[in-house]
């Protein structure tokens, strides 16, 4: 045979209150009870351990040594029912469940992460669904899959939905042949690039060029710290590493320097209509308010 609980969240909740607030009335007080209620929550919860929990020091009901060590152990079980019971009064007023996000590795990671975080400090109860990809372009099958999308603008071409320009800039470590070279653009081709794509253009190379396919920046970096590559890299990315000289700029002229626009995307769920997803969008366009 299954056993009940002889304690309920409620009665723990009850305790709870009395020693944050000193003492019953003023429990009674911060619950919208009667006294009376606090004083039978109390009693039930004692009743169904078979020890005292409380003690009167003064006017002010403090825990005993017991009543310290139980409640501590029920407070998490508190908390993460009042969790629950946030989570689904937000869903009641329109909330998503979740909010699937898609973001291509270039956009910067901080302004991401800062945006989510702001978020989650405003909607705790909707979960976030990341995944990052790799120059891939918008299709109605990708915006009904995800409620928000930071993808390339079509063309690379700087629109109203633009939010972002990262800016890639030609390095390579301070070893490598292109960084001691006269003239690196004319030798460039000579060289082994490392190029950030989605497996999608795995068959696109350019002309009379050996390249490297990364699918992470990460890994596109790593690769042009060791000397094994030259790539274009976000400055956002290295910026360390061109203060510390741990990669240097290539000349290469008017191509020393690219800009990948992205554009930021509402999906086609019923859950990308809603006000918690705007605002994500507008965190993610705009960034948090300082």
């Amino acid at each position: 045979m299954t056993a009940m609980p002889r304690s309920t969240l409620e009665q723990w909740a009850v305790l709870r209150a009395i020693v944050r607030e000193g003492g019953f009335a003023a429990a009674a007080v911060a619950l919208n009870r009667s006294q009376s209620s606090v004083s039978y929550a109390v009693a039930r919860l004692r009743e169904a351990l078979g020890v005292d929990l409380l003690t009167l020091e003064g006017r002010r009901a403090v825990l005993t040594p017991t009543g310290e060590a139980l409640l501590a152990e029920a407070t998490p079980l508190i908390d993460a029912l009042e969790q629950v019971e946030r989570r689904g009064r937000g869903i009641a007023g329109g909330e998503p469940v979740r909010v699937r996000l898609l973001v291509d590795v270039l956009f910067p990671r901080a302004r991401l992460f800062d945006a989510l975080a702001a978020f989650t400090a405003r909607h705790p109860g909707i979960d976030i669904h990341l995944v990052q990809t790799v120059r891939q372009w918008p299709d109605e099958d990708l915006l009904a899959r995800h409620e928000v999308a930071v993808l390339p603008a079509p063309g690379d071409q700087i629109g109203d939905a633009t939010i972002v320009s990262v800016e890639l800039l030609a390095v390579a470590a301070p070893g490598h042949p292109l960084a001691k070279a006269r003239a690196p653009g004319r030798q460039r081709l000579r060289h082994v690039l490392a190029e950030i794509r989605g497996a999608q253009f795995e068959s696109v190379r350019p002309p009379n060029q050996r390249v490297w396919l990364m699918n992470t920046v990460e890994g596109a970096a790593d690769a042009v710290r060791r000397g094994l590559c030259f790539g274009w890299l976000p400055t956002d990315l290295i910026h360390e590493d061109l203060a510390t000289g741990a990669l240097v700029p290539l000349t290469l002229g008017a191509g020393s320097r690219r800009a990948i626009p992205l554009n930021l995307w509402k999906g086609s769920s019923e859950a990308a209509a809603s006000q918690a997803v705007a605002a994500l969008a507008d965190l993610i366009r705009n960034g948090p308010a300082v």
